[in-house]
């Protein structure tokens, strides 16, 4: 019995599977490839199961419905997050995307008036400059504050 027969004969269980459950960014010929691994490790640990259809239904089922069902868990997991691929396709996601905060060019122009603040500061301005920008409380505070402000007039979404 060849590979290929094989596999035609539980492939009905990779496409019920497929459309039970979602795995983020795989399609149909991710869902096929699957199948086939974990076949093929089937067929190499357990060669017995050949020999009879029915056999191999069931553990091909309990196989690849486990497998599945761990890729499922590890998507979903909390710490699993960084494992998970970085592109996504943006008009899946573009209803989520936020349309405040600075564009590229604004950001460019917001860090260099950032720059320019700096270079103003005395030494002892730049220590409670650290400490505004990490937010914390020191005498002076609110005269820094007015005094950033006219730095970043531009960015005011109330002007």
């Amino acid at each position: 019995m060849d590979f290929e027969s094989t596999y035609k004969k539980v492939r009905g269980t990779v496409l019920k599977c497929h459309r039970e459950f979602y795995l983020h960014l795989w399609d149909a010929c991710d869902w096929e490839q699957e199948g086939m691994m974990v076949l093929y490790r089937l067929m190499k640990n357990h060669p017995s199961v050949m020999q009879d259809d029915e056999k191999l239904h069931v553990f091909f089922k309990t196989k690849f419905r486990n497998h599945i069902i761990d890729k499922v868990r590890m998507q979903e997991a909390k710490k699993r997050t960084l494992d998970n691929k970085a592109y996504v396709e943006v008009s899946e996601v573009g209803h989520l995307l936020a349309e405040d905060g600075l564009c590229m060019d604004e950001f460019v122009l917001f860090k260099d008036r950032m720059m320019e603040f700096k270079k103003t500061l005395t030494q002892a301005e730049l220590d409670n400059y650290q400490r505004l920008i990490s937010n914390q409380c020191f005498k002076g505070r609110k005269k820094m504050l007015k005094k950033m402000a006219s730095y970043f007039e531009e960015f005011d979404p109330r002007k």
